[in-house]
């Protein structure tokens, strides 16, 4: 008389557990987190900004933006090996930028399977956490290369999305040529740079960075990884970039991991 309800009783723990412990509820506990100690940007120390970087905020419509945080929503393709087909992944992210915290939710469908991914870059560690149905955990990395590399995908994150935050990081320029800037960012202990690549018309076009690591025979090796940009259109107020994509450069070609459209994005 007993097995209908208690047939109910376990199911319904089994999705409360899977719940308590999945990647979503960790990405929701820590955008809390975030928004309980959020505050906002003091806009006193201002950069001086090599004249290809200005003329990428008049291009962009971003010379008088004031970003504290912003939110994106995108979707696109990744696959896991060079030999392997895109799987299509649907992305949310939230960037605080007094915090320095960056979340990053990925949900994809590999082999039939959903996969949910989660990095989580703040000032204390960044983390890759992966689960296949939410539940058996197949990668979870969290250490001082990851922490790095993640500073690296903060810094991307600022030229692309809120360019004008560079006037208040902490950051330094080099100009290499007329068309060509070094940047380097500092934040959270850690120091990176890149390269960044306009067109003749000042938009962002490639982003190049040699402060990443790409795991290769189970081993971090630090590889050449690229962001090249290839359209822009209206968000908002803004003329931001909509298409683009994520590049490992290796000695036997280019592995291009990512695909991404930019659907959505808002700010503070």
């Amino acid at each position: 008389m007993f097995k209908y309800p208690i047939g109910i009783v376990v199911i319904i723990s089994v999705i409360l557990f899977l719940w308590a412990y999945s990647t979503k509820r960790q990405y929701i506990t820590r955008l809390k987190d975030e928004e309980n100690k959020y505050e906002k940007i003091d806009f006193t120390n201002v950069n001086e900004l090599p004249y290809q970087i200005v003329n990428y905020l008049l291009y962009t419509k971003t010379q008088d933006a004031k970003v504290h945080r912003f939110k994106l929503s995108m979707s696109g393709q990744m696959r896991q090996t060079v030999d392997e087909p895109f799987n299509e992944i649907k992305v949310s992210q939230e960037t605080f930028l007094s915090s320095g915290s960056r979340l990053f939710l990925m949900e994809m469908k590999y082999k039939g399977l959903m996969v949910r991914g989660i990095h989580d870059y703040n000032t204390q560690y960044a983390q890759m956490k992966i689960k296949v149905l939410d539940f058996f955990t197949v990668v979870n990395e969290k250490n001082n290369i990851m922490h790095k590399a993640e500073t690296v995908t903060y810094l991307n994150d600022l030229c692309i999305f809120a360019p004008s935050s560079l006037r208040y990081e902490d950051v330094t320029f080099r100009e290499i040529d007329e068309y060509t800037v070094s940047v380097s960012l500092t934040k959270h202990g850690y120091t990176v740079s890149a390269e960044l690549y306009f067109d003749e018309d000042y938009r962002l076009v490639n982003f190049v960075s040699f402060d990443r690591y790409m795991v290769i025979d189970g081993e971090y090796k630090q590889t050449r990884w690229e962001t090249p940009l290839t359209d822009y259109k209206i968000q908002g107020d803004y003329y931001l970039p909509y298409l683009g994509s994520a590049i490992w450069v290796m000695e036997d070609g280019n592995f291009e991991y990512i695909k991404l459209i930019i659907n959505e994005v808002t700010y503070n």
